[in-house]
């Protein structure tokens, strides 16, 4: 082999020990970028899926919330009717009372649901004018013996 073969065979592998240094130093590299890459992925991916269990917990939550309002809605919705058959019922009951007997009916009402405060009590013109006589009198009694007032609203 003449001298400058040798010059390019010494070249030569100079130059391929640069480029095996090279691709090894590029490999190190690229599995470096791949494990970083991993790792901020796991960190994404744990992220996501934190914030997914919340978002869902609070979706949860907020269904539960909803569907206890409706039944409470629904259970108010039922109570109310209930109330209002009795109070119309209360009310016939009333009209059909004889005459008299209506007025001795709401003492006893008072007596038993008069409250220890002050209150008004409200007649039509037609009750007014058949009231028996001292009956707002008695009324009032009855209010203050329960520790509470009572007047007439004309």
């Amino acid at each position: 082999m003449s001298g400058l073969d040798q010059m390019i065979q010494r070249i030569a592998e100079g130059a391929q020990a640069q480029v095996s240094e090279i691709a090894a130093n590029a490999k190190a590299e690229a599995d470096r970028i791949l494990s970083e890459a991993a790792a901020e992925r796991e960190a994404k991916s744990a992220e996501i899926a934190e914030r997914s269990a919340r978002e869902t917990a609070s979706y949860r939550e907020r269904v539960a919330a909803s569907l206890e309002q409706q039944r409470r809605t629904a259970l108010l919705g039922a109570k109310q009717a209930v109330i209002a058959s009795m109070l119309e019922k209360s009310y016939d009951t009333l009209l059909a009372m004889p005459a008299g007997k209506d007025f001795s009916f709401l003492k006893q009402v008072l007596a038993h649901y008069a409250l220890p405060q002050a209150g008004e009590i409200c007649f039509s013109k037609q009750d007014l004018d058949r009231m028996p006589a001292g009956y707002v009198e008695e009324l009032q009694a009855i209010a203050a013996e329960k520790g509470g007032s009572l007047t007439l609203s004309r």
